[in-house]
């Protein structure tokens, strides 16, 4: 929620799809509950501090 709106518009005009969290439903949401959205749409997490805490989510589960 905390990368700019104009983020997703870079993405998709190099050709990728870009969902922003705040446009899908889940604005508002804990951070568990964007992870979980993430992996069950294999998508990857751009620019939040919190997810890049390798304790609370390793790289391999």
């Amino acid at each position: 929620m905390d990368v700019p709106k104009s983020t997703a518009k870079i993405i998709e005009e190099c050709g990728y799809l870009a969902k922003e969290v705040r446009n899908v439903g889940l604005k508002g949401a804990t951070d568990e509950e964007i992870m979980e959205q993430a992996k069950s749409e294999e998508r990857i997490i751009i620019r939040d501090t919190d997810f890049g805490d390798v304790i609370l989510y390793p790289k391999h589960p």
